[in-house]
């Protein structure tokens, strides 16, 4: 069985270099990269992207 998995990494991550860092960590932990886009979304598309989970309670840990 294949899983995929989406890696969305946000503004402050690439405001602050840590872009490689990041990818580094993905492919360190035994995942494979098949794919890669940078796209800059408006307010708007973000919040359409992010609708699906309006109101679901999401933690931190």
């Amino acid at each position: 069985m294949n899983d995929t998995t989406l890696a969305i990494l946000k503004p402050d991550c690439l405001s602050r270099n840590l872009t490689g860092k990041v990818i580094d960590f993905i492919l360190k932990n035994g995942f494979k990269i098949i794919a890669m886009k940078m796209v800059h979304m408006s307010a708007t598309d973000a919040k359409r992207f992010y609708a699906v989970h309006k109101g679901k309670p999401f933690t931190m840990n």
